[in-house]
């Protein structure tokens, strides 16, 4: 069900009143007096948004990759947050269809209102959940190089770097704004991976809290919650079983280009250690809701993405291209020509690029997949 604004004042059978068009149910509710913007819902969003991008920034640069607080995370913990706020803090019950009774509130009454404006709505949940997934840790991409090559000529301030990250982000969304009649307005622009997100708001807003899909939720997070600490820290050989790999044993005679070949395609266990082919995993953070949850033909470009990255890469390398045999096959690190590890501390005078250094050493050497990701990369940006 996706929730779209058609401003039938919030009765009940406004939140029932759903249109099928082009094979989507799409819910029409909406009410007009409902507030959306308001101190509670700036205030999570903000921390949402901080804490996100912290922790996304300080786990960047790990080889495994950054570690992001899912969008699904920060709506379970604004949502319990919100309602325990309405719930616990004092609050002064107002109609917000009548401006009259805000005049007739004392100034103590204002403020309590204004901090507790009262039930945590819908629209609040929605602003929280916008603001958080406008992380901005791409952003500092190119200020990290421009720190490392160009900031003894051209230094930048805070004030350029924040001004800079600012005015990029209202620039998408004020282009997203001029194109909602195509984006979100049209009924052909169905957005597959945010249809979860959608469901799941308004069950926890429109569906009372006895009801089946409510209670199964929460059980099921529970049960999710208890079983996580098998595979995360009592046995976390459930992350990945590869039954190719398996099948061959690690004391096969078979040839030791074989056993590399069957790494590379199948293995799993470890950190970059293959493209896990045919792998079998009982640990949920690898499994993810989505295909449980996106229709088929919201899967099925990523599906075929993947297929060609996978032949794309692996065609790459056993050809030999770049000599890319001298490399790993998956691998976050830089190499020097012959194959060993590029030591970055020799080339930096004061934890900045000497060219001078480089031009002794050489200039480092990336796997041919590491290579194929950036080229797709740059190409997707034209």
């Amino acid at each position: 069900m996706i929730l779209d604004g058609a401003g039938d004042g919030g009765t009940e059978a406004a939140k029932k009143k759903v249109e099928k068009d082009d094979g989507y149910v799409r819910s029409y509710a909406d009410d007009v007096d409902t507030l959306s913007v308001t101190f509670r819902s700036v205030l999570l969003s903000l921390i949402a948004c901080v804490l996100g991008s912290t922790i996304s920034a300080i786990t960047l640069f790990r080889q495994s990759g950054s570690l992001n607080l899912s969008g699904s995370v920060i709506q379970i913990l604004s949502y319990i947050i919100g309602t325990a706020w309405a719930k616990w803090l004092p609050s002064v019950p107002v109609d917000e269809g009548r401006v009259d009774q805000h005049r007739c509130l004392t100034k103590w009454q204002k403020v309590v209102h204004f901090v507790n404006p009262g039930p945590f709505t819908i629209k609040e949940h929605a602003v929280i959940a916008i603001v958080s997934s406008c992380r901005v840790n791409e952003v500092f991409n190119p200020f990290i190089v421009h720190k490392l090559y160009y900031e003894v000529e051209n230094p930048l301030s805070p004030i350029d770097v924040i001004f800079c990250t600012i005015g990029t982000t209202l620039l998408g969304l004020s282009l997203a704004g001029l194109f909602s009649p195509i984006l979100v307005d049209s009924p052909l622009a169905v957005w597959y991976e945010l249809l979860p997100t959608i469901n799941f708001m308004q069950m926890l807003h429109f569906d009372p809290a006895s009801s089946k899909r409510f209670r199964l939720f929460w059980l099921l997070l529970l049960a999710v919650f208890c079983y996580e600490v098998l595979p995360l820290f009592i046995f976390p050989t459930l992350a990945a079983f590869s039954i190719p790999c398996l099948a061959l044993g690690k004391g096969s005679n078979k040839s030791k280009g074989l056993k590399s070949t069957f790494t590379n395609l199948f293995g799993s266990a470890n950190i970059n250690e293959g493209l896990g082919l045919l792998a079998l995993t009982f640990d949920w953070q690898y499994i993810t809701t989505a295909p449980l949850v996106v229709p088929l033909q919201g899967l099925l470009p990523a599906w075929i993405g993947a297929a060609l990255c996978i032949i794309f890469a692996s065609s790459l390398y056993y050809a030999n291209v770049f000599q890319a045999k001298t490399f790993p096959f998956l691998s976050t690190n830089m190499f020097l020509p012959n194959g060993k590890p590029y030591k970055i501390d020799s080339v930096l005078t004061q934890s900045v690029l000497d060219e001078a250094k480089i031009a002794v050493k050489g200039n480092p050497k990336l796997p041919i997949t590491s290579t194929f990701k950036f080229f797709t990369q740059t190409a997707s940006v034209g």
